[in-house]
């Protein structure tokens, strides 16, 4: 689907004489009464006039919701947005983005390279796991309903999991030849996981609190540390410290899987959703709400922002007189905002429900 990039508003001519539409409209400014009628009778209203003054009150953003993260063999960010149906480049130094993969078969919730350089994609909206070579075709690996996060060993051994509309760890063919090997079912939801130093799967139960250990031969599960709210996804740096996010704390944990010790190293927004580690041990995070991909120093636990967006998947809209200021509140998807009609450029927002909430 296609979704607009900004939020655009039009401000309604008013001729002389011209009746109040309703209540609402008589008690809130012209610019904002404008909104109201365009919305309130926008099935039966007679056009009054030919022209009309488009506004520009959001910027666009880069993506449409943005999710997994990897990086390719030479160093280059890539994202996945699932509403958006792309995998994008990133620039991590200019925060300039460039579609990968396009719609509809780029959506991409989680993605990971392979060593040959063919990147494989979970499209957990179509249940599938997709792949491309270079400038290659699109191929299907595998039909898997909800299928969420991947990644792949060093041997090849490429693995998914499914997550909210399903509930398992599966091991696929990278030819999609065979058909894909349960390992394990009824986890708890393993999102964003990576590969340890040995050859088993780490990774968060988001269900559960949990993040835990996988045996991907055996199904052996054990836990590795517990006590989060809400991990969303775990990697390993090249000193095999695990990196854990958790999504309604905006935590970023350093976990230790030989004790399950943890510490936070960063205090972010919530709505976090995965992270990826450069070959310089450099941590870059998604965060769904604010549309946007961070650099976290885990030493100093400060953040450095690559790029974010004013708004995600804005899908509703509403205009609400408070006191002397003209509010307009948008569904924003991963959050609900506000935006200040007077000001325009001044934006704040708050994110509500159990999992997200977060002010900006």
């Amino acid at each position: 689907s296609t979704l607009f990039p900004y939020t655009t508003l039009f401000r309604s001519p008013y001729r002389r004489g011209a009746r109040a539409t309703n209540s609402m409209a008589r008690c809130l400014s012209p610019w904002v009464a404008g909104i109201a009628a365009v919305f309130v009778h926008a099935a039966t209203a007679q056009p009054t006039s030919e022209r009309y003054q488009l506004d520009r009150l959001v910027p666009p953003s880069e993506f449409h919701g943005v999710h997994g993260l990897a990086f390719d063999a030479q160093g280059v960010l890539h994202a996945g947005s699932v509403v958006g149906h792309s995998i994008y480049r990133v620039d991590t130094a200019t925060g300039a983005v460039n579609t990968f993969v396009g719609a509809p078969d780029g959506m991409a919730d989680d993605l990971v390279f392979l060593a040959d350089g063919t990147v494989v994609w979970t499209s957990i909206q179509h249940g599938v796991v997709r792949a491309r070579k270079a400038d290659g075709p699109i191929n299907k690996l595998a039909d898997l309903v909800s299928v969420n996060s991947i990644n792949v060993r060093k041997d090849g051994r490429l693995f998914v999991a499914q997550v909210f509309g399903g509930d398992a760890l599966w091991e696929i063919d990278p030819a999609g030849v065979k058909p894909p090997r349960l390992i394990l079912k009824d986890l708890g939801g393993f999102n964003g996981f990576d590969v340890g130093p040995d050859g088993k799967l780490y990774g968060p139960l988001w269900f559960r609190q949990q993040v835990v250990r996988i045996d991907p031969d055996t199904g052996k599960l054990d836990v590795v540390a517990d006590g989060f709210h809400t991990p969303a996804a775990a990697n390993f740096d090249s000193k095999w410290n695990l990196y854990v996010l958790d999504t309604a704390r905006g935590e970023v944990v350093r976990v230790d899987i030989k004790s399950g010790k943890k510490q936070v190293v960063a205090q972010l927004a919530t709505a976090l959703d995965n992270l990826a580690i450069d070959s310089r041990d450099r941590v870059f995070v998604s965060n769904m709400a604010d549309n946007g991909i961070q650099e976290v120093d885990v030493n100093k636990g400060t953040a450095r922002q690559v790029v974010k967006g004013a708004l995600a998947i804005p899908l509703g809209i509403a205009a609400v007189a408070e006191g002397t200021r003209d509010m307009l509140y948008v569904a924003d998807v991963f959050s609900l905002r506000t935006v200040d009609s007077a000001l325009y450029g001044d934006r704040k927002s708050v994110v509500v429900g159990k999992e997200c909430r977060s002010r900006w």
